[in-house]
C-alpha cells in the first residue's frame, strides 16, 4: 500500500510540474526579458544621457563655427551647381548647429 501511495504521489507531482510548464510559455518569458531591459533602460537613460551630453557640450563652442561655415558651403556649393545632396548635407549641418545651440543654452 505505501509504495502505491509514494507512486501516486510521484505521479501528482509531475502533473503540477506539467500545468506550471504549460502555463508559462516561452513567448511569456521572452517578454518579461524585454520588459526588464525596457525597464533598466528607462532607469539608465538620464545618467548615460546627460554623462554624453556633457561630453559633446564641452567641445561643442570649438567646433561649431567650424562646421556652421562648412554646411553654409556644402549649401551654396548646392545651389550653385544644382546639387540636390549637397543642399541637403548643408542644411543638416547648419540646421545641427542651430538645434545645439538652442538645446545647449535653453
Amino acid at each position: 500500500m505505501a509504495g502505491h501511495l509514494a507512486g501516486t504521489m510521484m505521479m501528482i507531482g509531475h502533473r503540477y510540474g506539467y500545468v506550471l510548464a504549460a502555463a508559462i510559455t516561452g513567448r511569456q518569458v521572452i517578454v518579461v526579458l524585454i520588459a526588464a531591459v525596457i525597464f533598466l533602460a528607462l532607469l539608465m537613460a538620464p545618467i548615460a544621457g546627460e554623462n554624453l551630453f556633457g561630453a559633446f557640450s564641452a567641445g561643442a563652442s570649438k567646433v561649431a563655427p567650424t562646421v556652421f561655415f562648412l554646411g553654409l558651403g556644402f549649401l551654396v556649393a548646392g545651389l550653385v551647381l544644382r546639387i540636390g545632396l549637397l543642399d541637403i548635407a548643408g542644411g543638416g549641418l547648419i540646421g545641427a548647429v542651430v538645434l545645439g545651440a538652442i538645446v545647449i543654452n535653453y
